[in-house]
C-alpha cells in the first residue's frame, strides 16, 4: 500500500531542489534580502488563502503559538543561510551538504520524541551519508562558505522535530504560521539591509520560484505531521540527484 505521508515527503523534497536552483537563477540579478522577503511573503499567503479556504476563519486558531514562532524564526535562519550559500557554492555541492539533516532528524528523533528508529532506516541514512562523504570534495571553492547550507541542515531538523513533537494543529496551519513568521522578520532584514529592490524583473520565474517553495514547504511539514521520522527523513536524499541535474542542465555545474 502507498504511504500518502512518504510520497508527499519525496515531493517536497524534490520540490524543494528545484526552488533552489531558480532562487540561485534569481541571484544573479538580486540582493538575498530582495529575495528572501517576497518569497516567504508570497508562500505564506497561499498558505494563508489555502487555510481559510478549507478552514474558515476558525482554522487559524492555535494554541501553540510559542512553537510556531520557534518554527519561524528556525523556518527564516534557514532560507537566509541557505540563500547566503547558494552564492558562493554550486547548487549540487549545496544540496550534498544541507542532506545531511536526515541525520539529525533522526538522532533529534530518539533523544527528543523518543522513537524507536529501525535498522532500515539507520542503514538507509548511513549509507546515503556514505555518499555525501564520497561525492564532498574540499578542494572545491566555498571554504568556510560550506558552513552554510550545514545550518540549513540543522533549521531543516529542527523544524521537523518541533511538528512531530506537537502534532495537536494540522499540517496546514503549521506551514502558514512558520511561513507568516519568517516573513515577518524577513520584513525586518529587507528594511535594515535590502537594497530597496524586488525580484520583478522576471515575473514568471520569480513566482514560479515562490510557488513551487511554499508547497514543497507543506508537503514536507505534511509528512512529518503525518508519519514517523525515521521513514520520511532518509527520503530528503532523493532531492541530490535532482539538485545535480537542476545545476548541470541551468548552470552547466559538473555532476
Amino acid at each position: 500500500m502507498i504511504n500518502r505521508h512518504v510520497i508527499s515527503g519525496i515531493c517536497g523534497f524534490i520540490g524543494l531542489s528545484l526552488s533552489a536552483a531558480g532562487i540561485k537563477h534569481l541571484l544573479v540579478s538580486n540582493d538575498m534580502w530582495s529575495i528572501i522577503f517576497p518569497l516567504l511573503t508570497f508562500s505564506s499567503l497561499i498558505m494563508g488563502i489555502a487555510l481559510y479556504t478549507i478552514k474558515g476563519i476558525g482554522g487559524f486558531r492555535t494554541s501553540q503559538r510559542r512553537f510556531h514562532l520557534l518554527r519561524g524564526i528556525l523556518g527564516f535562519a534557514g532560507i537566509s543561510l541557505g540563500i547566503y550559500g547558494l552564492k558562493f557554492l554550486n547548487l549540487g555541492l549545496f544540496q550534498i551538504l544541507v542532506n545531511l539533516y536526515p541525520v539529525l532528524t533522526l538522532v533529534l528523533a530518539v533523544l527528543v520524541l523518543k522513537e524507536f528508529i529501525g535498522i532500515r532506516a539507520w542503514v538507509a541514512v548511513g549509507l546515503s551519508l556514505a555518499g555525501v562523504v564520497f561525492a564532498f570534495d574540499p578542494k572545491l571553492e566555498g571554504g568556510a562558505m560550506v558552513l552554510f547550507p550545514l545550518g540549513v541542515a540543522v533549521s531543516l531538523a529542527g523544524q521537523s522535530i518541533i511538528v512531530r513533537l506537537r502534532t495537536r494543529d494540522t499540517s496546514l496551519v503549521w506551514a502558514f504560521y512558520t511561513e507568516l513568521t519568517a516573513a515577518f522578520l524577513a520584513l525586518l532584514a529587507f528594511l535594515a539591509w535590502g537594497n530597496g529592490r524586488l525580484p520583478f524583473d522576471e515575473p514568471f520565474l520569480f513566482f514560479g520560484v515562490a510557488l513551487v517553495d511554499g508547497i514543497s514547504i507543506f508537503l514536507i511539514t505534511h509528512a512529518f505531521h503525518g508519519d514517523l521520522a525515521g521513514r520520511i527523513a532518509p527520503m530528503a536524499y532523493l532531492s541530490i540527484p535532482s539538485a545535480a541535474l537542476s545545476g548541470f542542465l541551468f548552470f552547466g555545474e559538473s555532476i
